[in-house]
């Protein structure tokens, strides 16, 4: 790997209006506020400290938040010196413009697994200051101010590569096991999230893209089903099988047992199965 950076900003500038492709390979750092990316087959929310990688010829979709749009560095570069004639920013074209022949597939041959496909590290921190000094060193326009942020370009993705993703494809097991374990007592995806130490908006559009069901579905319906195995196999009363798996009161878990399974938990004791 001999990496070639062709561009490197520090902005708040998000031009993609629909699908794009790049013909570079490209990284996002989020320095602040928040967004999301969306790729063929998923979307990503992308909050403060997450880092995005994709290759060149990857379609995306960066969007960012109505409330809260997001500061980032931007990076263009290829994975050898290969395009190095091309040294001006090559801009990403629709979707359906992209010309695959005129791609720098650079990535191709790094010998990096990672750098294959594209990913996103929702705490990647560590690498802040290293991306903002990139920027930094390239803009300076000294003779040597592109070799300087190359080189340190290269050091952090040698770093990145160091990674270990797996957590990530793990997070789904984690957020069923926390709510397993604290359904009583959680209050608020912003709990699960603090427990987990994601960013709530991250961990709702991450675990219902993962399940089809958002973060207070779900907890609703584990709510039920606990509460099912309670009125068959015990004899407290409404109120407190109510307060066990975590409603405020006995109207309001009523009211979504029977919006749930139809009939009111009230008639549960005397039936054998719920339609």
């Amino acid at each position: 790997m001999h990496v070639f950076l062709r561009y490197a900003a520090y902005t708040d500038h998000l031009p993609n209006r629909m699908f794009t492709k790049a013909y570079d390979a490209r990284i996002l750092f989020i320095t602040s506020g928040e967004g999301e990316i969306r790729f063929s087959d998923r979307a990503e929310a992308l909050f403060a400290n997450s880092m995005v990688y994709y290759p060149a010829g990857t379609e995306y979709l960066p969007l960012p938040s109505a409330e809260a749009p997001p500061y980032f560095v931007t990076l263009n570069f290829d994975f050898d010196h290969s395009g190095e004639h091309i040294g001006s920013v090559m801009p990403p074209v629709a979707s359906n413009e992209f010309k695959a022949e005129l791609a720098n597939e650079s990535h191709l041959h790094c010998g990096i697994s990672i750098y294959q496909t594209p990913f996103v590290l929702h705490h990647a921190k560590e690498f802040k200051e290293a991306f903002l000094e990139i920027v930094k060193a390239f803009s300076r326009g000294t003779p040597h101010a592109r070799e300087a942020a190359q080189s340190l370009l290269q050091y952090v993705l040698c770093r990145i590569s160091e990674q270990d993703l797996h957590p990530y494809e793990e997070l789904y097991n984690r957020i069923v096991a926390y709510i397993a374990e604290n359904l009583p007592d959680i209050e608020s995806n912003a709990q699960i999230a603090r427990a987990i130490n994601y960013h709530p908006y991250y961990i709702n559009q991450y675990f219902k893209s993962k399940s089809g069901k958002t973060l207070h579905k779900y907890v609703l319906e584990q709510r039920l089903q606990r509460s099912v195995a309670l009125l068959r196999g015990g004899n407290e009363s409404i109120s407190t099988i109510a307060h066990n798996v975590g409603f405020k009161n006995a109207d309001h878990f009523s009211k979504c047992f029977k919006a749930h399974y139809r009939t009111p938990p009230s008639d549960l004791r005397n039936k054998t199965k719920l339609v």
